[in-house]
């Protein structure tokens, strides 16, 4: 082509077609992977959360893994272990080729991904191969993850349409609109967190006077003490070991807090509005809160912040002109779990990893006072470890 052209008394060489004509999209558009690629990405943005699961009788701590340290997947297993009836073989080393690989890890609900399967298929009226399927959540979606059965209770409403969708498999119009109803739960759980969301990020840019505080309780089990190798002897591993109050608080855009108490130490609604009063007495030396809405964020529970003592207080600063405004925010019950949640499971796996032997209280203050200094939190510069030991009686105080 290049001699032609010159024969011909071109004045420039001609184009190389191979270098202008793009590969056709395969994560995209009406391709089976394209459909695939978009319901995962519903997936990981509604459903998933940043929540890491760490399992800790004490001293050590056990990931759910096998021994090259990756997630067991049964189906991997099974296309490894032989090639029958013609299927051929899966390596298990994909190659990772897309730029959501840089994403953080979200964890699904216990379950599988054949359940994730059967809805797609139902949502999207396609026939796709459970194998395509596979591919693309294992290639495109390597940090998308499910989080093995916990003490982290489920969405009971998630739960029921489940089950329906499983018992209606021979019901097509009925299984459609039961998918209907779930997909319509999920949304509005999502809306919901983008609500927070919103909220969080203007709390962070401290420019729209709104200051975001969510609170939450964190599983007394890993803070029994003394915590030692030595009580997991058959003599010892009988005793009734004392359990520590972890209370974590974050003020988004501000700082990060720990609140330790004893085991004897009540933990209800009192102690919630100390540690929000407390939160709020150190941030109204760096910003004048009169002009600011406070929104407290907290676990769906009536125990701690979701009563009347919270709510009686939130009044009782707006009344006084100690804030502009205050309003108390709970997701739903069973999608609660948030950022805090992700900063307990770190504090967890810190624990597990540095704490193999604390003797006395002071011993974990110590290691959370560690954890608080080197956690990765931008945008909460303060970081703050109390010992709480008393409170005062806040339903008879508001």
């Amino acid at each position: 082509r290049i001699r032609k052209a010159v024969q011909e008394g071109a004045t420039a060489p001609p184009a190389d077609l191979r270098f202008l004509k793009r590969p056709k999209e395969k994560v995209s558009g009406d391709m089976p992977t394209g459909k695939v690629t978009s319901y995962l990405e519903t997936l990981y943005q509604s459903v998933a959360e940043t929540l890491p699961d760490v399992k800790d009788d004490g001293v050590e701590c056990t990931f759910y893994e096998d021994a090259s340290g990756d997630p067991v997947d049964n189906y991997v297993v099974a296309m490894d272990t032989t090639a029958k009836r013609g299927k051929r073989k899966t390596q298990k080393g994909l190659e990772i080729h897309s730029e959501r690989a840089e994403l953080e890890t979200r964890f699904l609900p216990p379950g599988c991904m054949k359940d994730y399967f059967e809805q797609f298929l139902a949502s999207e009226a396609v026939n796709i191969s459970f194998t395509t399927f596979w591919t693309v959540w294992k290639v495109e979606y390597p940090h998308l993850k499910f989080r093995p059965v916990s003490t982290h209770t489920l969405c009971a409403t998630c739960v029921h349409h489940k089950l329906m969708l499983r018992s209606l498999s021979q019901y097509i119009l009925a299984r459609k609109k039961q998918l209907e109803l779930f997909t319509l739960h999920l949304k509005r759980q999502y809306e919901d967190r983008q609500a927070y969301w919103t909220l969080r990020a203007n709390s962070r840019l401290r420019t729209f006077g709104h200051i975001v505080l969510i609170i939450d309780g964190m599983d007394q089990c890993k803070f029994c003490w003394p915590r030692s190798h030595l009580m997991r002897a058959k003599d010892l591993s009988l005793f009734q070991r004392p359990k520590l109050h972890i209370t974590g608080l974050i003020v988004h855009g501000w700082s990060l807090c720990f609140s330790i108490s004893n085991s004897d130490h009540p933990k209800d609604s009192s102690v919630s509005a100390e540690l929000i009063c407390h939160a709020l007495t150190v941030l109204s030396r760096k910003c004048l809160l009169r002009d600011t809405y406070v929104h407290v964020v907290s676990d769906n529970t009536s125990r701690e912040t979701k009563n009347n003592t919270v709510l009686r207080l939130l009044a009782a600063l707006t009344l006084h002109g100690v804030i502009h405004g205050a309003s108390l925010r709970n997701l739903r019950s069973g999608h609660s779990h948030e950022d805090i949640d992700q900063v307990f499971g770190s504090l967890a796996l810190f624990l597990v990893k540095q704490g193999k032997d604390v003797q006395t209280p002071d011993g974990f203050v110590s290691i959370i006072k560690r954890f608080a200094e080197t956690a990765h939190r931008p945008h909460e510069s303060d970081r703050r470890v109390i010992l709480l030991d008393q409170h005062r009686d806040w339903p008879f105080a508001v």
